[in-house]
């Protein structure tokens, strides 16, 4: 069973007729049909090497690698605590960024160092070597290890070379050409010795990554519309390169995450294990030639979404060989700024407008994932190629399992019936209903009895995979399907009374399936029991709620008449009576802000102003306003606002259970900047009309909100709301006519802004931030501030303070957050 690039989506060739489309893997063959079969990459062009040498040439990314201070304290504790293999030794530092290993070194008593550095950043070492006083011992050379010449032979030779996942950004080939060159014999290397690890973990990076794929596809299709509408030019020719791209970007490449011991199902595998003394070069050039077994043993129930990859590296003395200081990236060890790397398991199908499709494999205590894996990588360039083939065998029902997916398709159905009612095994039974599942509409009649017992199993994944069956089987057998489906909403089999929690916690999943599969149906055979989609229409989980509302859309105008009422009445957020009761004990944030340096908590200065803004994801949103120019943004911090639970969680927020948004909380002077200023970025980064949603992220913590406390904020906000929808209605940008924009006062709620929990304050500018930002920015302007004022006194208070030509150049544009630098925008 091939677990890795197995996935398929739907093609979609207008808003209502849709086809089961490519498997990832056969996206990318077709994107990509030269590299599948080359895992060695291709060889790096000039253009290559530059852009790696340019990268570290930024003090940006030397300050990300430095502020990590699990990796430089372990350097540190080498060369201090081996002191003596460094006194009076002569040293080479390969690859040495701004000297600290260097500078390590001399003051640890070597003779002389050697700091090699092939970026631009050789000429800030020699400053930073100056500055610490060792300008004497430390010699920076600007050149490559490969083509310098040094006038005699090293001791010791060190060297930061790793990069994520151990290889990724590698320099261990100059490392060892390095050591080939000028290490003399019995010399030591810091480290001296690596493995590379993999481990199954609970985590998946699936549904984020194959909604941005197709959402980069539908933009592109939308682009080449407008060049063709708007100025009579023809850039369809481009489609092959841009799918191309966005293939590469978004399903080829793997997800950076920091876990804990707690998201793995199994221990770790070693893949690798490396001594820098004695590996070839060749040996490291070739891993690419050879595949390598693997057994990843399961060592806890539950579901697999992918592999997680690390590293650790080790210190070996000359005096005993024995390792002194290990530096680990693993979940189990403090957080670096490699993390771990993660690779996710793609599902065999997927419908974007249905439920989540399942993510991951089931597995069970016992249970192994058995294979073999491939690793390619390419000197001095970002990319290498991990190839796993991996096959689930099962400790419980192994025999049954195998036997049910032998079955031919359409024949198997007394297999899965049989299946289906065993008490042997929870992992049979789900295979059970899966099969049912892949049979589509082949031989959809005789299996629906099959699908019935499934339907009322006490068993929640067998019932999410028989509605998922019924969606699929849908346009063969709608007369069974939508009183199946309905007969299971009404229903409920599995819920108690004296249990209010199990709809949402455990069977949520089961009844949006259900929802789905009901909008899969012609809708004669769903008109009989179309209050059933009253389940979902008025219920608290916005996801279902969405799934509803898709469903109804898609049984037509004759479905939608019927419920018009209750569209006109549903609830944007979450009920009182639903919410979650929170907690007294407010977040601990840290005292200063990360980038600013100014106090992240009041009583602020008696000049300043607050304003509570939300518009989507609050990591990206937060940076676009601490960069506004000028000194006037004295802090800003991101948090949970316009809701009633107290002191939330990120993840009751994510709920939908507290009323809460996302928001940013501003601390401006309004001497140095005009809330009009702060209102136009505000406006401009987001799309405001796709009311509980910002691009890819979904639910009421996203819409979008704007807290005032006073008057004139008030008067401002409501102004500029107004004023922006009529520019996109001109514009005829947005999801929708109207801005969907709540404004409310401050005065409403009894706290209006909640901080977040400080890994989220900043989160942007943190070492080993993964950037994300899921805001849509219109490109529309807000109209010059003449055009809305609400009166001639507020025009005269609350001029702009920023010129047309600094929007010229900066208004926000898609990704706009993600490519910036962290600091304030430097401005006239």
């Amino acid at each position: 069973m091939l677990l890795l690039l197995q996935v398929g989506s739907p093609e979609w060739t207008d808003s209502t007729t849709r086809s089961r489309g490519p498997t990832v893997l056969e996206v990318i063959q077709r994107t990509h049909p030269e590299r599948l079969s080359l895992l060695d990459g291709y060889a790096p062009t000039e253009e290559d090497k530059e852009s790696y040498f340019n990268q570290y040439g930024c003090l940006h990314e030397q300050m990300t690698m430095l502020q990590d201070s699990v990796r430089t304290q372990a350097y540190r504790n080498a060369i201090e605590t081996n002191a003596a293999d460094f006194r009076d030794k002569v040293v080479l530092d390969v690859g040495c960024g701004t000297g600290v290993l260097a500078i390590f070194a001399a003051k640890a008593g070597a003779r002389k160092v050697y700091a090699v550095e092939a970026s631009d950043m050789a000429s800030a070492a020699k400053q930073v070597v100056a500055a610490n006083g060792v300008e004497e011992v430390v010699e920076v050379i600007r050149g490559m290890v490969e083509t310098i010449e040094l006038p005699e032979q090293v001791d010791v030779i060190i060297s930061e070379w790793m990069g994520n996942f151990l290889l990724k950004e590698s320099m261990l080939d100059t490392v060892l050409i390095a050591r080939d060159r000028f290490l003399k014999p019995g010399g030591l290397l810091f480290p001296s010795h690596a493995r590379l690890f993999l481990a199954p973990c609970a985590h998946s990076c699936f549904t984020e990554r194959w909604q941005s794929y197709v959402d980069e596809l539908w933009a592109w299709r939308s682009f080449v519309q407008h060049m063709h509408v708007s100025f009579g030019l023809s850039y369809g020719a481009l489609s092959t390169q841009q799918e191309k791209e966005a293939s590469e970007h978004h399903l080829q490449s793997w997800d950076w995450v920091h876990l804990n011991n707690s998201h793995l199902r199994g221990p770790p595998v070693q893949l690798l294990a490396l001594d820098l003394s004695t590996l070839p070069l060749s040996r490291l050039q070739s891993l690419h030639e050879q595949a390598f077994d693997i057994v990843l043993p399961i060592t806890q129930d539950g579901t697999v979404g992918g592999l997680c990859g690390f590293f650790d590296i080790s210190f070996h003395t000359s005096s005993s060989g024995e390792s002194c200081v290990n530096l680990s990236t693993s979940p189990f060890s403090k957080a670096t700024h490699w993390g771990q790397q993660l690779f996710g398991f793609f599902p065999e199908s997927v419908d974007l407008f249905g439920p989540p499709a399942q993510l991951g494999l089931a597995v069970l205590k016992g249970d192994e994932l058995c294979g073999r894996w491939r690793l390619g990588r390419v000197a001095q360039t970002r990319d290498f190629r991990l190839e796993v083939e991996l096959n689930h065998t099962s400790a419980k029902g192994r025999q049954a399992a195998a036997s049910l997916w032998e079955c031919p398709a359409g024949c198997g159905v007394q297999a899965p019936d049989v299946a289906i009612e065993s008490d042997d095994s929870w992992y049979v039974r789900t295979l059970a209903t899966e099969l049912v599942h892949e049979l589509g509409p082949l031989g959809a009649e005789s299996s629906q009895p099959v699908l019935s017992k499934a339907l009322h199993s006490l068993d929640q994944e067998v019932r999410r995979n028989a509605a998922l069956a019924l969606g699929k089987q849908a346009k063969v057998a709608s007369k069974h399907a939508g009183a199946l489906c309905t007969r299971m909403l009404g229903n409920r089999p599995g819920v108690t009374s004296d249990d209010p929690d199990a709809d949402l916690s455990e069977r949520l999943e089961v009844r949006t399936a259900c929802m789905w599969a009901l909008g899969q149906l012609e809708p004669e055979a769903v008109m009989p029991h179309i209050h059933n989609l009253d389940d979902g229409l008025f219920h608290r989980n916005p996801r279902y709620r969405l799934v509803a509302t898709q469903a109804l859309a898609n049984l037509g105008p004759k479905a939608i008449q019927t419920r018009k009422d209750h569209l006109m009445v549903m609830e944007s957020t979450d009920r009182d009576d639903d919410v979650w009761k929170g907690r007294s004990d407010k977040m601990k944030v840290s005292p200063k802000h990360f980038v600013l340096k100014t106090p992240m908590e009041g009583p602020w200065p008696d000049n300043m102003k607050v304003c509570v803004l939300a518009n989507g994801c609050f990591w990206g949103s937060e940076k676009g306003f601490w960069r506004l120019p000028g000194g006037g943004i004295y802090a800003t911090a991101v948090g949970y606002a316009a809701g009633q639970t107290a002191n939330p969680t990120y993840e009751e927020c994510c709920s939908g259970r507290t009323g809460h948004t996302e928001a940013v909380q501003v601390v401006y002077d309004p001497e140095k900047i005009s809330l009009v200023d702060i209102l136009r970025w505000f406006w401009e980064s987001h799309d405001p009309t796709q009311g509980n949603a910002q691009g890819n992220d979904h639910g009421t913590q996203y819409r979008s909100a704007l807290i005032y406390f006073d008057s004139e904020q008030e008067q401002l906000m409501r102004a500029s709301k107004a004023a922006y929808e009529k520019s996109l209605r001109e514009a005829r940008r947005g999801k929708t006519a109207s801005i969907t924009t709540e404004i409310v006062a401050a005065s409403d709620f009894d706290q209006p802004f909640y901080y977040a929990e400080d890994y989220h304050q900043q989160y942007l500018a943190k070492p080993g931030a993964r950037p994300y930002c899921s805001a849509q920015p219109l490109q529309v302007a807000l109209p010059a501030f003449e055009d809305w004022a609400p009166s001639p006194e507020l025009l005269k208070l609350h001029a702009p303070t920023l010129s047309e030509d600094f929007w010229k150049q900066h208004a926000p544009k898609p990704h706009c957050v993600i490519r910036s630098p962290h600091e304030p925008i430097s401005w006239p």
